[in-house]
């Protein structure tokens, strides 16, 4: 359609490109084909626009809910003794590994705020930060299997590593650059005798 008048058709172009350090930058640009004007112009910087944005909590339940659609369209059924008994069991352990971690950077009087790692004020390495470098998370994933085990289903069993996945990508890796900048050599070596998770 050839434009007649302003207003009458716009365009789209998108454009990726990395900047001089390395980091992605994306471009939609809307333009008026009658005057060539650029109408508008949105950037991103890629991916990491996603990085700390949603509270780890808000996403496993999200996950949870998933997983429970998950479990209701397709049937895969799971024959799980005791699966009740199995459940509540994974989801108390999974809020006392959670608890032992908040209960650490207390005690350290460091940030639990998962959207501001730069004012960590600590680094924790002792309590249940000697077996895991993030508990809080790992509690968040035991409770996911303490659901999954009661919705006794397969299919379901498939949300928990992309739950990990995103996670590591989203929460965890930010974190950890935030925190390799504030700490350095004592953050790797850190990281280096204990996992990320277990």
């Amino acid at each position: 359609q050839i434009a007649q008048a302003v207003n009458e058709v716009w365009s789209m172009d998108f454009v990726s490109d990395s900047l001089a350090n390395g980091r992605r930058i994306k471009c939609l640009t809307v333009a008026d084909d009658f005057s060539h004007e650029c109408v508008d112009i949105a950037t991103d910087y890629g991916m990491r626009s996603l990085e700390l944005r949603i509270p780890p909590v808000a996403l496993a339940i999200i996950f949870a809910v998933a997983m429970a659609a998950v479990a209701y369209a397709v049937p895969a059924d799971a024959a799980i003794r005791g699966k009740l008994a199995v459940a509540i069991l994974l989801v108390l352990t999974g809020g006392l590994v959670g608890m032992a971690g908040v209960v650490a950077f207390r005690r350290h009087r460091t940030t639990v705020n998962p959207f501001t790692p730069a004012k960590s004020t600590s680094l924790v390495s002792t309590g249940i930060y000697r077996f895991s470098r993030n508990p809080m998370y790992l509690g968040l994933l035991l409770a996911l299997f303490g659901w999954c085990a009661y919705l006794a289903n397969w299919a379901s069993a498939l949300m928990l590593p992309a739950f990990v996945a995103y996670m590591n990508r989203f929460q965890i890796q930010p974190e950890e650059r935030a925190l390799t900048e504030m700490f350095g050599p004592q953050f790797l070596a850190y990281s280096k005798s204990v996992r990320r998770w277990l």
